[in-house]
């Protein structure tokens, strides 16, 4: 099982979901920090950076996945 290569049993629709929505919930905080000038929330994007890497590796993973499954189905 390679680092690209899908495991069996896990729900990459579902982690997919899970990075985007905390994705999204860091451009927030960007968006309030740097658009709108919110102090209460200074810094609060960066705990969210790691998702980046982490959706591009679902993205990749996810799609095998699905090809793999297509090929069941």
């Amino acid at each position: 099982m390679g680092l690209l290569a899908p495991a069996e049993g896990i729900n990459y629709n579902f982690i997919l979901g899970m990075y985007s929505f905390f994705l999204a919930l860091g451009a927030l905080f960007a968006g309030l920090e740097f658009g709108m000038g919110v102090e209460a929330v200074k810094g609060f994007y960066l705990v969210f950076a790691p998702f980046v890497p982490a959706f591009m590796w679902c993205t990749v993973v996810r799609s095998a996945w699905l090809s793999e499954k297509a090929k069941t189905d």
